[in-house]
């Protein structure tokens, strides 16, 4: 253990509470993940860290993907992080590792079983993917099962979204008999 993990320890012992968030309704967790920081990640997880907390509707597991930090991941999953947690923007951390074009998220997210077809009022992970221009990250979607179809809040479809946003490579991917 560093003597930073020591002096929080102490610091938990004398009352400080770990689920406090700062002026940027971040907790610990949230700042340890950021930085990826596996040591301190763990840490916090093992001193019962809230890995669901609510604070501006961020999860933990959201500044991962965000920052394509796998391995901080991989510890939050082993704590039982919902996968399928709709944050306050209405995304999932599948919708996040898309957005962020997150390639090793998304195949940790889709080997672990993640329902590639959950559906928020924003559509699914593969609208994200559509929005952001994302070739690989919809061709993974696309091998996983992911519903082409689906369609969103406006009743708009992932092609559709892909055609709004003139993303001519994400086009041809559903052109070439994808859809």
């Amino acid at each position: 253990m560093s003597a930073g993990q020591g002096e929080m320890c102490r610091d938990v012992n004398y009352g400080v509470n770990i689920n406090k968030s700062d002026e940027f309704n971040g907790i610990p967790l949230h700042h340890a993940c950021w930085k990826s920081s596996i040591a301190y990640t763990e840490l916090l997880l093992k001193m019962d860290a809230d890995i669901h907390t609510p604070q501006s509707g961020k999860k933990p597991l959201y500044e991962v993907y965000r920052h394509d930090k796998v391995e901080c991941a991989e510890i939050l999953l082993k704590y039982h992080a919902n996968v399928n947690a709709v944050a306050t923007n209405e995304m999932t951390p599948l919708c996040v590792a898309c957005e962020y074009a997150s390639i090793p998220c998304i195949k940790l997210l889709l080997n672990i079983g993640t329902d590639v077809n959950f559906a928020t009022v924003r559509g699914t992970a593969l609208h994200e993917a559509c929005l952001k221009g994302g070739p690989e990250c919809i061709l993974l979607l696309i091998y996983t099962g992911t519903d082409l179809n689906a369609r969103d809040f406006e009743g708009t479809t992932p092609l559709h979204t892909a055609s709004f946003r003139n993303h001519t490579v994400c086009l041809g991917l559903f052109l070439k008999g994808f859809s």
